[in-house]
């Protein structure tokens, strides 16, 4: 009988070890990558996902999935992702992260920002497997390791260099 018990139990033990194993093994090896806002010369507006309204930002606030930030006329921003990419915000622009991940090595292997006004420069830190897209209502820009600058303007022309 205790032979049978104790079978019971190994097998007991084993399959709720082993369904942990699984369980740590199946977990996403990509995770939400932090986007800090760093509010370089005059002022800038976070709008939260749901909302309707912008809201002072300050230097350090983090952008998360969703959220809109636009530059106030007169100043200039910056938004720094977790692996070293940049981007460089002119007066009067405006930029949604759509979405930004990164590895487990903290290295950013997909991120999307809709860029709505104003000019932007892009520097992405990238390594092999990173994409970084750009999305405007015309065109989608797409690199893994590089710099290059959008330009939108009000009346609808887009340069990219």
């Amino acid at each position: 009988m205790f032979g049978c018990l104790g079978l019971m139990s190994v097998l007991f033990v084993g399959a709720i070890g082993g369904g942990l194993f699984f369980v740590s093994r199946s977990s996403p090896a990509e995770t939400p990558s932090p986007v800090v806002l760093f509010v370089d010369k005059g002022a800038a507006d976070i709008r939260a996902v749901g909302n309707l309204d912008f809201k002072p930002a300050k230097t350090g606030s983090t952008l998360h999935d969703g959220e809109t930030v636009k530059v106030t006329p007169n100043s200039s921003a910056s938004l720094r992702f977790a692996d070293g990419s940049t981007v460089r915000l002119a007066p009067e622009s405006e930029l949604s992260l759509t979405a930004a991940w990164m590895n487990w090595k903290g290295v950013i292997s997909r991120a999307v920002l809709g860029q709505v006004q104003g000019r932007a420069l892009y520097s992405v830190a990238g390594a092999p497997g990173t994409d970084f897209a750009v999305l405007t209502n015309a065109m989608s820009y797409e690199i893994r390791h590089g710099v290059f600058e959008v330009d939108v303007g009000l009346d609808g022309l887009e340069t990219a260099k």
